[in-house]
């Protein structure tokens, strides 16, 4: 059996997944609990704990920045901006069904003057 290398790139970004998904989990669970006191400011404790879970999640895209070829990274940005574009033509597309819309006077509705 071969000793797994510390610095092998699938290794390092295996062990950052962990860690973020360690730190999702974290976080869903916060969300999940309302504070007694409804929504009190968080300690210096659970501030340097989401702090320390950020940078797990932002280690885990360090690693996979590093662990990718360029042209990869480049469709994955391309992949990354037609989804966002989606997203933003679904809300945009969801809103305006929403918001009241000024519609045309229909030509078929004759006023009725009032004496």
């Amino acid at each position: 059996m071969t000793e797994k290398d510390p610095e092998d790139p699938l290794e390092v970004l295996r062990a950052h997944l962990r860690s973020a998904q360690a730190a999702a989990q974290r976080l869903l669970d916060d969300s999940e609990r309302t504070p007694p006191a409804g929504w009190e400011p968080l300690s210096s404790e659970q501030v340097h704990e989401r702090a320390s879970q950020l940078h797990s999640l932002t280690d885990l895209v360090r690693s996979i920045r590093e662990a990718l070829p360029e042209d990869v990274l480049a469709q994955l940005a391309d992949l990354i901006r037609a989804v966002l574009n989606v997203l933003r033509a679904l809300v945009d597309l969801l809103l305006s069904r929403l918001s009241p819309q000024e519609h045309a006077p229909r030509s078929d509705i004759q006023e009725i003057p009032i004496v």
